[in-house]
């Protein structure tokens, strides 16, 4: 069961990393991906045709990215970023990056990816999702370099008031179901006060998984939209 739970887990970030492929499937521009680490959804992008780099601050993973054939700089994603000239680039992506940073620090991001990306440019933000309590316990909380969780609503509002058009949630990560509550069988010989009771039973008790064990991470995709 656990070899499968892990086949699933590494499907699931496949599949995961070729729907944002394809979500930058025709931006115009160069796309940084921020904290690219080994390099895994760089390669996925690069093998779709678009045209991406990375960069990290860890030089043992930049050089595995490297090793795959893949352009990746070692750097602070902030001040790589501030060094592209304005409205440059046609994507810019930051996986798991947000949660690290201090508030002055998300905001400065926010606003250098605004300037940074062209017009249509796309921006791609994946973090925790605090919505989960167990991504919160054993996700956010297990790592001491987290700052803050940011939930949906908050980091959606943020790049609405620098400007961004964002239209676009993705949930992914989902817990396995063998880690979830189990649903009580209904059988069809109960009496229909029992089914009744029952099903009841059972719609609270995926009320309180979707509570307890909810997808783990999401990721916001905004558009920089000017008005013509």
């Amino acid at each position: 069961p656990l070899k499968e739970e892990m086949m699933e887990i590494k499907m699931e970030i496949k599949q995961r990393q070729l729907q944002y492929a394809g979500i930058f499937k025709g931006v115009s521009g160069r796309i940084l991906e921020i904290g690219c680490g080994r390099g895994e959804l760089l390669d996925v992008f690069c093998k779709n045709g678009l045209n991406a780099w990375g960069v990290d601050l860890d030089a043992a993973m930049a050089e595995r990215a490297k090793e795959k054939g893949l352009e990746v700089e070692v750097g602070d994603g902030l001040k790589v970023l501030e060094q592209q000239a304005d409205a440059s680039l046609g994507g810019i992506i930051a996986l798991q990056f947000v949660e690290h940073l201090p508030n002055d620090q998300l905001y400065r991001l926010l606003d250098l990816i605004w300037r940074k990306l062209k017009n249509g440019g796309m921006v791609l933000l994946e973090t925790i999702n605090p919505q989960s309590f167990a991504a919160l316990a054993c996700n956010f909380f297990r790592d001491p370099t987290h700052r803050w969780p940011l939930h949906p609503d908050t980091l959606k509002m943020l790049l609405e008031m620098q400007g961004f058009k964002t239209d676009n949630i993705v949930y992914s990560a989902p817990y396995p179901h063998s880690a979830k509550l189990s649903e009580i069988p209904i059988e069809l010989h109960m009496p229909a006060r029992w089914q009744h009771t029952l099903a009841m039973i059972n719609d609270n008790m995926q009320r309180l998984n979707n509570l307890l064990f909810g997808y783990q991470d999401y990721a916001i995709i905004a558009q920089k939209t000017l008005q013509s």
